[in-house]
C-alpha cells in the first residue's frame, strides 16, 4: 500500500498517510496476544493448583505497530509527513477531534467550551480544567495561545489558520481568537494531529524540534526512540483516563514483504493486505478481522485546459473521453479492487461532497464515438502523461489507453519517472494526465481554493475565469458551514459538467486485526490516524461475546 504512488504524484504535502496507529491489529494464531520477537509474552502464565500447571489466558496490554518509513520529528508544527504525525497523535492533543471520522461531528479535548459570533469570526475558547502534561505540568491559557500562535508562523500549519489576526489570553484558563473573515471549520480545523498544543515553557528552554520538547498531554509518552523501534508507554494521570494498553511499540518496516511476515509471525499487529487475493489469506474469523477503510486520496484524469492546440481544449472532446472510459475496469485492473469507484474529485465523507450526485458521463463507447464524430475529430495524437516507475499508475494508465484507443482516439503515451512526472504537471506539460488529491476534510474551502482558482496550484486543467475565482473567494465571507458546503459542492459539479475531469477512484484498501483487538472509534478519514488509547485487547473466551 505505502509503495503505490499514482501518475503524478504531486507535493510532499499530498503524502498518503494510512498509517492506522492503532486501528489495525494481528496477533500470533498459535499463541493470541503473544507479541513474537518485539515484546514480552503476555497472553499465558501457568498457573498452580491441586492438580498440578495449566496454562491460563491473560489479557494483552500491549501492541506493536508499523510505520512505513523513519520518523524523523516528533514535532506537530514542524514536521508535516503523515507517518510522523501517526505517532504524534498518540502523544499530543487537540482542541477537539472528530468523533468516528467525521469532522462535522467534534468532540471538545483539551477546551472544555467555546462559543462563537453569528458571523463566525470571533471565538472564546476555555480550556479543561487539571489536565497535565506528561512532566506533570498543568495546561493553562499560555500553552494554548502559544501554541496557535506558533501554528500561524510554522510552515506547516499557517496556510489553513491564515485568517486568524489576534489570539488573546483573557484569564488563565480562557483565549479568544479573532479571525479576519468567517471561519465557521475553525473547530475542525484545530482537530488535527499537526494542530496539537505543545508545552509553552519547554519549547521556550529547548526550541523547536528539541527531544526535551517530545511532552503532550495525550494518553502516551515518549518511552525510548531507536532508528528501527519508538516506545510509548500509557500515561495513566491524562484527563482520558488510564488507556486499556501499556506499551506501544512502532517498528520501522519499509519493505511490504517483511511486513507481511512480521505480521504472520505475531511481530507486528497490523497489517494492510496489498491484492484482493490476499484476503483469503484471512479468512478465519477465530484469528482475524478484516475491515475495509478509505482515505481522502482520490485519482482523477484531468484534462489540461490551456492546451488550446490540442483536441483537449475542446468540451465535446474531453467528454467523448469521460465516456469512453470504463471506470469499474479501470478499478478493477489498476487497483485490484482495493479501492472504490467515486464521482466526485472530493472523497465521500468530505463536506464539499454531494452523496447524492451522480457522474453524468455512464461509460457508453458508442456515444463517445458519436461526440468524437459531433465535434470533427480527425485522428490527431493527444499526450498522457503518467509515472511509469510504479505498477499501480502503470495499469491506470494503460487501461484509460486501451479504453479510449477502442473508440478511435489516438493516445500518445508519455511515462516517466516520478520526478519527471512532477516536473510536468508543476509546468503544466500535458494534455491529459492523473491528478493524485487529498481535499482537506476539515476545512475543504482551501481545497476548493486550489483547484478552481486561476491561481490555485492544483488548477490542473488550466481553467481561468475572473467569475469562478469571484465565487471561490465569496465562499469566505459565508459564515454558515452547511450552506458553504452546498456553494462548494456546485463549483464542483459546475466543473464535472465542464468535463475537466473524470473522477476514477478513492484510495483505500483493506486492514487486517487480529480477532481479539477491538477499536471503539473509527479512524479519521483523511490519513487513517486513529488513539491507541480507544484499542483495547480482549480474551479469546470473550469472542463473540
Amino acid at each position: 500500500m505505502k509503495h503505490r504512488i499514482l501518475a503524478l504524484v504531486l507535493a510532499a504535502v499530498m503524502l498518503l498517510a494510512l498509517v492506522a496507529c492503532g486501528n489495525t491489529t494481528e496477533q500470533n494464531a498459535n499463541q493470541p496476544g503473544q507479541s513474537a520477537q518485539t515484546g514480552t509474552n503476555t497472553t499465558n502464565n501457568t498457573a498452580s493448583n491441586q492438580g498440578g500447571t495449566t496454562e491460563e489466558e491473560v489479557r494483552r496490554t500491549d501492541m506493536n505497530a508499523r510505520v512505513f518509513s523513519e520518523i524523523v520529528s516528533l514535532d506537530p508544527q514542524v514536521n508535516s509527513s503523515a507517518y510522523d504525525l501517526a505517532v504524534m497523535y498518540q502523544i499530543y492533543d487537540s482542541f477537539f477531534e472528530p468523533i468516528d471520522g467525521d469532522y462535522s461531528n467534534l468532540r471538545n479535548c483539551l477546551v472544555e467550551d467555546y462559543t462563537v459570533n453569528e458571523s463566525a469570526t470571533y471565538y472564546e475558547f476555555h480550556v479543561r480544567p487539571d489536565v497535565k502534561w506528561h512532566n506533570g505540568d498543568v495546561l493553562d491559557a499560555d500553552d494554548c495561545v502559544f501554541s496557535v500562535e506558533r501554528m500561524r508562523q510554522s510552515p506547516v500549519t499557517m496556510a489553513r489558520i491564515s485568517a486568524i489576526t489576534e489570539v488573546t489570553k483573557l484569564d488563565d484558563m480562557s483565549f479568544s481568537i479573532t479571525c479576519a473573515y468567517p471561519m465557521p471549520r475553525l473547530p475542525a480545523l484545530f482537530s488535527t494531529a499537526s494542530m496539537c498544543v505543545v508545552n509553552k515553557d519547554l519549547v521556550e528552554q529547548y526550541g523547536d524540534n528539541a527531544p526535551e520538547t517530545i511532552v503532550g498531554t495525550g494518553a502516551y509518552k515518549l518511552e525510548s526512540w531507536e532508528p528501527e523501534v519508538i516506545t510509548l508507554t500509557a500515561f495513566d494521570e491524562g484527563w482520558r483516563g488510564a488507556p486499556d494498553i501499556k506499551t506501544l511499540r512502532y517498528h520501522l518496516i519499509v519493505d511490504t514483504t517483511a511486513a507481511s511476515i512480521a505480521f504472520k509471525n505475531g511481530e507486528i499487529d497490523e497489517y494492510y493486505i496489498n491484492s484482493y487475493d490476499e484476503l483469503k489469506d484471512f479468512e478465519d474469523e477465530s484469528l482475524y478481522s478484516i475491515s475495509p477503510y478509505t482515505t481522502g486520496t482520490t485519482d482523477s484524469l484531468v484534462f489540461n485546459l490551456s492546451h488550446t492546440d490540442s483536441w483537449v481544449s475542446n468540451k465535446t472532446f474531453r467528454q467523448a473521453v469521460a465516456h469512453a472510459i470504463d471506470r469499474e475496469l479501470v478499478k478493477e485492473i489498476a487497483t485490484d479492487n482495493l479501492y472504490q469507484m467515486v464521482d466526485s474529485i472530493f472523497a465521500p465523507g468530505n463536506s464539499a461532497y454531494d452523496p447524492n450526485w451522480v457522474f453524468p458521463y455512464e461509460y457508453n463507447p458508442d456515444k463517445a464515438r458519436d461526440l468524437l464524430a459531433e465535434c470533427g475529430y480527425d485522428g490527431s495524437p493527444v499526450g498522457f502523461v503518467y509515472c511509469s516507475a510504479y505498477p499501480i499508475p502503470t495499469g491506470w494508465a494503460t487501461t484509460i489507453e486501451n479504453c479510449l484507443r477502442t473508440v478511435g482516439i489516438n493516445v500518445e503515451m508519455e511515462g516517466t519517472d516520478l520526478a519527471g512526472a512532477i516536473d510536468r504537471f508543476a509546468r503544466r506539460d500535458f494534455d491529459m494526465a492523473c491528478l493524485e488529491y487529498a481535499a482537506s476534510y476539515p476545512d475543504p474551502l482551501s481545497s476548493v481554493y486550489a483547484l478552481f482558482r486561476s491561481d490555485g496550484y492544483y488548477n490542473a486543467w488550466c481553467y481561468s475565469s475572473d467569475e469562478l475565482d469571484g465565487q471561490v473567494i465569496s465562499l469566505y465571507g459565508v459564515a454558515d458551514a452547511a450552506e458553504q458546503a452546498k456553494y462548494m459542492q456546485q463549483i464542483d459539479q459546475w466543473a464535472q459538467g465542464e468535463c475537466f475531469y473524470v473522477p476514477c477512484y478513492q484510495a483505500g484498501g483493506y486492514a487486517i486485526y487480529p480477532a481479539t483487538l477491538k477499536n471503539d472509534f473509527r479512524s479519521e478519514p483523511m490519513f487513517g490516524w486513529n488513539r491507541v488509547c480507544n484499542a483495547h485487547w480482549l480474551l479469546t473466551s470473550e469472542l463473540g461475546q
